[in-house]
């Protein structure tokens, strides 16, 4: 459970770190970074900091979230992750995560990018409850739409050319970790459409 209440806070979300406390205690809780004090970034270095979260998430992710079919997101992903606004995936209703596929940033602020994110699921939670709808998930041609296109504005970038290698690169070779673009157009990009999205029952 990782806190963005700042983040919240500028989207016009309240939220009550008592309300997290009494969350914390009925899920796991992998590096808590409620604050506390002026210390909070140093509680979580301690922790691990970010490698142990990223490999607690990624364990986690892989062993219990499933499609409707019994697939785990290792598997749909076959080693290159791709997401609808990098936030959800088509066959997973439900599924809304931040910082996802090609969310990264190599040049300005990810917290800007995350923004974005949260208004999306926003977006999406206020439409389900507005139509009624228990559960969405993206269109399987909206998703492979919005990557081909991230995937072209990806072609000769600083990324991808000149045959260098980097972390940026999957193992199948694809930038699946950065936005391409400027930052302003993938808050554009990532507002919520409901026609993107498919009702699953």
């Amino acid at each position: 459970l990782v806190h963005l209440t700042a983040v919240a806070r500028r989207l016009g979300i309240a939220i009550e770190l008592d309300q997290f406390d009494a969350i914390g205690r009925k899920v796991p809780v992998l590096v808590d970074l409620k604050p506390s004090g002026d210390h909070y970034m140093e509680h979580f270095h301690w922790a691990g900091g970010n490698s142990r979260l990223l490999r607690e998430i990624r364990t986690h992710l892989d062993e219990t979230c499933r499609t409707v079919s019994g697939r785990t997101l290792r598997e749909v992903w076959a080693g290159s992750p791709q997401a609808h606004v990098g936030t959800t995936v088509s066959g997973f209703p439900n599924f809304f995560m931040l910082l996802g596929p090609n969310t990264g940033l190599g040049h300005s602020s990810v917290v800007y990018m995350c923004e974005g994110q949260i208004a999306h699921v926003v977006g999406a939670l206020r439409h389900m409850r507005r139509e009624g709808v228990d559960a969405l998930e993206p269109r399987p041609e909206a998703q492979a739409a919005y990557v081909s296109a991230l995937d072209r504005r990806m072609r000769g970038t600083v990324w991808t050319a000149g045959g260098c290698a980097s972390w940026y690169l999957d193992r199948t070779g694809r930038n699946s970790t950065l936005w391409p673009d400027f930052s302003w157009r993938y808050r554009r990009a990532s507002r919520f459409r409901p026609q993107e999205y498919a009702v699953v029952r």
